[in-house]
């Protein structure tokens, strides 16, 4: 027992400071470079909100593809930087920074309660110290680890806290960051069993993300539909959008696809539960499967979609440490080595300093072959999962 408390205590150390470090890594690389073109769109959309308005940059400006409440939050950056758009390529991404070492410090606690000790160490290990997360937050510039934050963090309040309002809350919240966290709805859904709870859950859950969305809502429905809701990425880049000659015939089934497989994966996972059971009755070890949903959802997306952007690689690095450790590591690996080379590419080399990937050549064959390896990745997690829960036990790998 002395043992165990005594290693405990020292995984705890370890991951401590090795968070620290790589949020220490992360913040020197964003004081370093400037990022990619998209924080020059971010600085566009500052500048919009806060000379103009929160309203018309959704007609003006087709490529803001985000919710009102960003609005808000560059209007502040805004008027931290004194408008001096210098400084904004720093201090927005302070944000994605902390939301990562959020991701840390959930993580662990959720890897705890479902694995052994030194299991959990190693797998929040690899999501702590991803060079996914690293290359993404520190240098990209965008919101995604935040949602991916809320996300986990709406996990954990769900499945090891048995609090679905402040859940709900939270996964609200994730979508007036992004409009992505609508696609893990279904792991939620299904993963509550009691039809009353499902209800209030969705009540919770819808008031909180319309709360944000309503006025836009009322005075400019078509543009924010446009904007936010029908966004789809960039085609040709990715998976089968860069294999198939016809993107455009492509990408519905693609949606049509990864939809269905999402609703495969959350109600098969789901279906772990005793049925009818109100979330305080289900057991801890069966909360694992709500993780392994969100995961899928995610491993759902990557491997069938045809629109797509690096910085969506980041949306799967915590998540995927839920499912088969040796494909986590193979994922974080090829992603990683991607990343690094389309942000050298779009930079001109070494060191970086500004990816601008308006400008910069077509992706060269060594990148586009590192491209397929990562996403041949995805698609080996793919078919793991759907042959095991395919079989008659239905587990899902967990080593």
């Amino acid at each position: 027992m002395g043992t165990n408390k005594q290693s405990g205590k020292q995984y705890n150390r370890i991951l401590w400071i090795s968070a620290l470090l790589i949020l220490a890594v992360k913040v020197l690389i964003s004081w370093r470079t400037y990022g990619t073109n998209d924080v020059t769109s971010w600085i566009e959309y500052a500048r919009h909100v806060s000379t103009k308005d929160m309203f018309s940059i959704y007609e003006l400006i087709p490529l803001y593809n985000h919710p009102p409440l960003m609005s808000l939050w560059l209007k502040f950056l805004m008027w931290l930087t004194g408008g001096n758009s210098n400084y904004f390529p720093q201090i927005f991404r302070m944000a994605p920074i902390a939301a990562d070492f959020g991701s840390a410090i959930v993580l662990w606690r959720i890897c705890r309660t479902y694995f052994p000790e030194g299991e959990a160490f190693l797998r929040t290990m690899i999501a702590v110290t991803s060079p996914i997360l690293i290359m993404v937050s520190g240098f990209h510039g965008n919101t995604d680890a935040i949602f991916g934050f809320l996300i986990l963090l709406a996990g954990y309040l769900m499945a090891v806290r048995k609090q679905l309002v402040y859940s709900a809350l939270v996964l609200g919240l994730a979508v007036n960051v992004k409009i992505v966290p609508v696609l893990v709805l279904p792991a939620f859904f299904f993963w509550i069993q009691s039809k009353t709870q499902r209800l209030r859950f969705s009540l919770w859950f819808g008031g909180a993300a319309l709360l944000g969305y309503l006025a836009h809502f009322v005075i400019v429905p078509q543009f924010i539909l446009r904007n936010v809701f029908l966004y789809a990425g960039l085609g040709g880049i990715w998976g089968f959008g860069r294999l198939l000659q016809n993107v455009k015939l492509y990408r519905g089934l693609g949606i049509v696809l990864f939809a269905v497989f999402i609703l495969y994966f959350s109600r098969r996972l789901g279906q772990r539960s005793q049925a009818g059971a109100k979330i305080e009755e289900i057991p801890v070890e069966n909360g694992l499967n709500l993780f392994r949903a969100l995961a899928l959802t995610y491993v759902s997306f990557l491997s069938l979609t045809s629109g797509f952007g690096v910085q969506y690689l980041s949306w799967l690095a915590s998540l995927v440490v839920f499912l088969d450790i040796s494909l986590a590591l193979w994922y974080t690996l090829s992603a990683s080595a991607f990343l690094f080379m389309v942000y050298t590419h779009w930079c001109g080399g070494l060191p970086w300093g500004y990816a601008n990937s308006w400008e910069a050549a077509p992706w060269p064959p060594e990148i586009v072959i590192l491209g397929y390896l990562a996403w041949l990745c995805t698609l080996a997690l793919f078919a793991q999962n759907i042959k095991a829960l395919r079989s008659t036990k239905g587990l899902l790998p967990s080593a």
